[in-house]
């Protein structure tokens, strides 16, 4: 008799398919820290204990605060700005809707947003996620803790609160490969940047959709001791990146205002 697969539970009306962006976010060192950590006997003096834990509850504390903290300005960015137009109160509530969801392990956080809606032009979600993500890796850098990470974008089911998406699985594997503190994009994203940036020269969202896709690639590089056919990584020390960082939002909410214009 042929086994039948359980039921359990999943229907199209409690998932949600999209094109997905994906950023994993890790700290480097930081398994070995714990490890170093787990000492036996077990420490009976506070002070003594809370020397083992301090950094490494405060790198964790930074991995997730600092995204957080760098998209709910964003969002509130969109919201604030005098005389921005209705379409970005709508972009303001989708970039709250920007995931960063906590692992099982405490050495990462992925970051999670759908590419859809937003007045066709959802792919400003995924640049706040790029900037967050490589302003995280900036700010830990000078904190004296470094991270690595991977960004893709793919195709993914939501159900049950969680994530169901092969860019996911490439984020991962793009952070394993990076050797040293920085944050690598694969090949679906580059392909969706280049799709989006070649977009007809038309005025509105689609306009919006392809501003923000040319500048991403601006601030992709290569390492020149990579292999040639190595992921591209973005360039976080960059003057590009840097005049898009969080004390530019602003400036970057005005541009979004000229180009629905």
């Amino acid at each position: 008799m042929q086994n039948e697969r359980p039921d359990l539970g999943v229907t199209q009306a409690n998932i949600k398919f999209a094109m997905w962006g994906v950023a994993f976010l890790d700290l480097m060192g930081y398994r070995e820290q714990l490890a170093a950590a787990d000492v036996f006997p077990a420490p009976t003096d506070k002070a003594e204990a809370l020397e083992l834990f301090k950094d490494l509850i405060g790198r964790r504390r930074a991995l997730v605060d600092g995204p957080k903290v760098f998209l709910a300005a964003a969002a509130s960015a969109h919201q604030t700005i005098e005389g921005l137009p209705p379409e970005a109160i709508r972009l303001q509530k989708h970039l709250s809707k920007i995931r960063v969801a906590t692992t099982g392990f405490a050495d990462n956080v992925v970051l999670e947003t759908p590419l859809d809606g937003v007045e066709n032009a959802p792919i400003v979600a995924l640049h706040e996620t790029v900037l967050a993500s490589a302003i995280t890796l900036s700010q830990h850098l000078s904190l004296g803790s470094p991270l690595r990470g991977g960004i893709e974008v793919g195709f993914g089911a939501w159900a049950f609160e969680q994530l169901h998406s092969g860019a996911t699985v490439t984020a991962v594997n793009l952070e394993k490969c990076a050797g040293y503190p920085r944050i690598l994009v694969g090949q679906r994203f580059r392909a969706y940047l280049d799709h989006e940036s070649e977009a007809p020269s038309i005025s509105g969202p689609l306009r919006i959709q392809r501003a923000v896709a040319s500048t991403l690639k601006q601030i992709l590089y290569r390492d020149p001791l990579d292999p040639p056919d190595f992921p591209l990584g973005i360039d976080y020390l960059g003057t590009d990146l840097q005049s898009l960082g969080a004390g530019n939002a602003t400036a970057r909410r005005q541009e979004y205002l000229a180009l629905r214009a």
